[in-house]
């Protein structure tokens, strides 16, 4: 990451004249290659005509290097326009990049780079060797400690026990977190500007509690996944991903400063996807507009994001690139549901992807108490203030997660106690093994607000439970969200709605075959009978699995069985022949049945 540094410069008595002094430049001391001359004007490289400028001041402070004493990089300063010092590690393979990718990042931060030297400037840098060592990391969130400390790293702070660890973030490439992290004022006024103004309005509060929840999914042992809020327009569902991003970072409005805010836009390809899911490790990843992502297979999306790792790829060499590994937590908005969105290509919703990505109807508005307030006015304020204190919530909340538990163990013992703990009462009456795993989530995100008010990052009038409990609510009273039993028998009758020409007649004796090649059973009009092949059950049951959805369908009466299986023994005409084996066969008066 850049970072300014606006403190002065060191300052040093000249000798003799104690009443006067001398400002060391803070390249001071640093062997600057040779061919080359740093000043407080710039770089200039030495030739026989003369001396040339390169660049404004910018120098190499240290080398970095991983845990395991590779992928080697530089630690660089340098001024820009206005004086201001910026700092930022490199891999080294940045320097070898094609064209001036790098150049033009550094331009972009203030560094004055004169056209046509990007490669002078490259040769500069890569020769500087300072006695200086950093250790550098390539991915934000939880570092593995040695002595098991706690340290966890943003773009411009580690987090850690004082004294305990000296880190580098240092990114393979461009990572958008990288200028999105950071703070703008202090933690009193966010909590008086964004979080105060949550109160009386819970999906605003689970907003901020599912933010401050992601850096405990590693401590919970928890998969990756998250929250969609789902409805109408003008809800308010891009004030709730406003609120929760400033958190970490800049919370601004997408639509009024995309290069800022650290919410983005789904419209993007998987690999895009994959790149700010990794830039977001162990934190919030907040996504809007679900209904802009081009995605044929949304289902393996949704899979991929929540397992937390890359597609595998080769580089240029033929070898196997480094996979992008990441563990999110998203918050996620859109005017669909993500099974409406699965659906838009004709697939059917598996039990998985609903507990990985819980869709959350937004049936009113978000925005319900506004202090007074015009709703309109309410909402235009906490959004504009999301884009002036941000980032420092986050932070505060890993400092003293840090500081109470010193040691991951101790962290997770913790959490997952406190979790179990809540999880049994927010499941109470729940009998659906699949909702007790979604409501597992909830817990983590309930333990994680209550935690923030405990330690003075969350104001104590915030209702942490009520927000969670609305929300539980809402995700189990939609008729979407039943159990997979349900969702699978409704998924069979769906199928046989829209798949009736798939079943060739039971008892055709002798003529032509049926001309649809595409079949998944067979029909008995005098019994009324579907008569699924294994293979057609299985695609009729939607990614359920097909004894539990049989089972479904014999409790109601659905199944025609006999010997007490579920396959029943059936004659089918194939081939002009009579063959007898097992079938499931659904009985036609499923057409009748509601399955809520």
């Amino acid at each position: 990451m850049s970072m300014q540094n606006p403190l002065p410069d060191r300052i040093e008595h000249t000798e003799g004249h104690p009443h006067l002094t001398t400002v060391l430049p803070p390249w001071a001391g640093l062997a600057v290659p040779d061919g080359f001359t740093l000043t407080e004007t710039g770089v200039y490289q030495s030739t026989t005509k003369g001396d040339y400028l390169i660049s404004g001041p910018i120098w190499v402070d240290a080398l970095t290097r991983d845990n395991h004493n590779g992928s080697w990089g530089l630690s660089i300063r340098w001024w820009d326009c206005d004086k201001q010092m910026h700092c930022r590690a490199i891999s080294r393979p940045r320097l070898h990049e094609p064209g001036s990718a790098l150049a033009q990042e550094l331009a972009c931060e203030g560094l004055h780079i004169v056209p046509g030297k990007e490669r002078e400037l490259n040769r500069y840098l890569s020769a500087f060797v300072p006695e200086a060592r950093l250790r550098s990391v390539t991915r934000l969130g939880w570092v593995d400690h040695p002595e098991d400390a706690l340290v966890y790293l943003l773009p411009g702070d580690v987090v850690t026990v004082q004294g305990k660890e000296t880190l580098v973030y240092q990114p393979e490439r461009h990572s958008p977190s990288t200028h999105t992290l950071h703070p703008k004022g202090s933690l009193e006024a966010w909590q008086d500007q964004v979080a105060a103004p949550c109160e009386g309005n819970p999906l605003l509060t689970f907003a901020i509690t599912v933010a401050l929840a992601a850096p405990l999914l590693k401590a919970a042992h928890q998969d990756g996944g998250g929250f969609h809020l789902y409805g109408g327009s003008s809800r308010g569902k891009t004030t709730a991903l406003q609120v929760a991003a400033s958190v970490w970072g800049c919370g601004a409005d997408p639509a009024e400063a995309a290069s800022q805010t650290s919410i983005h836009r789904w419209n993007a390809t998987r690999n895009g996807l994959e790149g700010l899911a990794a830039a977001h490790n162990d934190g919030l990843l907040a996504l809007d507009e679900l209904g802009s992502l081009d995605a044929e297979d949304f289902g393996r999306v949704i899979y991929d994001l929540a397992g937390g790792q890359g597609k595998a790829a080769m580089n240029a060499n033929r070898t196997l690139k480094e996979q992008h590994t990441w563990r999110n937590l998203i918050l996620s908005t859109g005017e669909i549901s993500g099974q409406q969105k699965i659906q838009e290509n004709r697939r059917q919703t598996k039990a998985g992807q609903q507990l990985r990505f819980m869709d959350i109807p937004i049936t009113g508005g978000i925005i319900e108490e506004t202090r007074g307030l015009e709703p309109a006015e309410f909402a235009n304020r906490l959004k504009r203030a999301c884009g002036q204190y941000y980032g420092t919530a986050g932070p505060a909340f890993l400092h003293a997660i840090v500081q109470r538990f010193h040691t991951s163990a101790h962290l997770q013992q913790a959490i997952t106690e406190q979790v179990d703990r809540e999880t049994g009462r927010l499941a109470e009456g729940v009998s659906a093994p699949e909702h007790r795993r979604a409501i597992h989530k909830l817990a983590l995100v309930l333990d994680a607000g209550e935690m923030a008010q405990k330690y003075g990052v969350l104001p104590h009038l915030l209702d942490i439970r009520q927000s969670i409990e609305t929300v539980r609510d809402a995700w189990l009273a939609d008729s979407n969200n039943r159990p997979s039993t349900i969702l699978g028998a409704r998924a069979v009758k769906g199928f046989i709605q829209k798949h009736r020409e798939r079943f060739r007649d039971a008892l055709t004796y002798g003529g032509p075959p049926s001309p649809h090649r595409d079949i998944c059973g067979y029909y008995n009009g005098q019994a009324d009978l579907y008569i699924f092949t294994d293979e057609g059950f299985a695609e009729a049951c939607g990614g359920h699995n097909a004894q539990v959805v049989a089972s479904e369908l014999s409790s109601r009466g659905l199944l025609h069985m006999n010997d007490g299986r579920y396959k029943s023994k059936h004659v089918i005409m194939q081939d002009g022949q009579k063959r007898r084996s097992r079938y499931y066969a659904v009985k036609g008066h499923i057409y009748d049945e509601e399955f809520d």
